[in-house]
């Protein structure tokens, strides 16, 4: 199994909440504790990414992204694995109600909070032929993470390319590649992209713009 996250934006953002919807969501005090959480990942994430990383370029992650991810595969786990990703995510106080709800409300209010903004959360699950997860994960994936599913024959020439088509097509075509190979040993691949492109409320001025190295 294959877990996937990649991220992209347009390079303008608004920095105001002059657009937000206001009362788009009101989240519940398990909203609120997943939400902790989920920053408290995003800040560790970053740290051991930063860490592990040896080169002197740049690296772009998407926590929203990983997370997300998680949490469907934390749908289908079991045994030393579901108390892993709990323990990750500090999901053990919580229920998978909790969590699924959660998820589904935060992908929901993306699209509908600022009406200047695009922010798109692409998940698919793309399930070896002949293997057959069980319906409750495709259902609960499908229904509260909006997953695109589909199974294919990961040995079929058409395969790769079929993948990261439908995460082009996500992404507005950004992300024009999401994986360049299938593993003979791969069964199914959770994959989530995120695309966001917003306006800046106060610009730059252009005229203090000047090329230069970027460090």
């Amino acid at each position: 199994m294959v877990l996937l996250a990649g991220q992209t934006d347009d390079g303008e953002h608004d920095n105001s909440n002059t657009n937000l919807n206001s009362g788009w969501f009101q989240p519940t005090e398990a909203d609120k504790t997943i939400c902790e959480h989920d920053i408290a990942f995003a800040l560790n994430l970053f740290r051991a990414t930063i860490k592990a990383d040896s080169s002197d370029g740049n690296v772009l992650i998407s926590p929203f992204g990983i997370s997300s991810v998680l949490a469907m595969l934390y749908n289908g786990a079991s045994g030393n694995a579901k108390l892993e990703i709990e323990q990750a995510m500090n999901y053990d106080e919580l229920t998978e109600t909790d969590i699924h709800s959660y998820y589904k409300n935060i992908q929901t209010a993306m699209q509908t909070t600022d009406q200047n903004a695009t922010a798109l959360n692409a998940n698919s699950i793309w399930v070896k032929k002949d293997f057959n997860p069980s319906e409750n994960f495709l259902n609960t994936n499908k229904d509260s993470y909006n997953a695109l599913i589909k199974q294919v024959d990961f040995t079929a020439p058409a395969t790769l390319p079929l993948i990261n088509e439908c995460t082009a097509e996500h992404t507005n075509g950004k992300i024009n590649s999401i994986i360049d190979n299938i593993p003979g040993d791969a069964i199914m691949f959770l994959i989530n992209a995120l695309y966001f492109n917003a306006e800046w409320t106060n610009s730059f001025p252009q005229k203090r713009y000047e090329g230069g190295n970027f460090t």
